[in-house]
């Protein structure tokens, strides 16, 4: 309900931000980066992207306290898609698992599957924990799953857990 003239100011004032958080990751410049994007969500708090761009600035810059609280507060909101939602669900398992908390990570990547299953980059961080970790049960299972949803024959790297699977044995 704001009037025209006052959201047309907020629209230019956010863009001059982006514009210059934008070129402070060119020159590769988070930390002033992050300070432009800290700006935005001053400036207006309902911009869903500003909070995507910060939560993904501090995990790779490995604030990841502050990336989880960011794309939690975002999965809190009420206002929000269901797409956005999932979004933030998937920021979120990646914070996990950058972060090294596995079991978060893999209860929050299934989490995502709940919502979709078709979801490739999901099922192959699973693939990957589960193999890293060497629970070739679940790893199968992820595998058999990626193959049906991604495009790239999974054969080999199937056999071989079915490998290490007959050597736990």
């Amino acid at each position: 309900k704001l009037s025209k003239k006052y959201r047309n100011s907020i629209f230019e004032a956010q863009s001059r931000i982006f514009l210059s958080a934008t070129q402070y990751l060119i020159e590769g410049n988070k930390d002033l980066a992050i300070k432009e994007f800290l700006n935005a969500v001053d400036l207006n708090r309902e911009t869903i992207d500003t909070y995507f761009a910060l939560g993904g600035l501090f995990r790779s810059n490995g604030e990841i306290e502050k990336a989880i609280s960011i794309h939690r507060s975002l999965i809190a909101r009420e206002n929000i898609s269901e797409s956005t939602r999932l979004q933030a669900l998937k920021e979120l398992a990646l914070d996990f698992d950058k972060g090294g908390f596995i079991d978060k990570a893999v209860e929050t990547y299934k989490d995502v599957l709940k919502i979709n299953r078709d979801q490739q980059d999901v099922i192959q961080s699973l693939c990957r924990i589960f193999e890293d970790i060497e629970d070739w049960d679940q790893a199968y299972n992820y595998r058999i799953m990626l193959s049906k949803v991604g495009h790239e024959n999974q054969s080999e790297t199937i056999s071989h857990i079915l490998v290490q699977k007959a050597k736990a044995l």
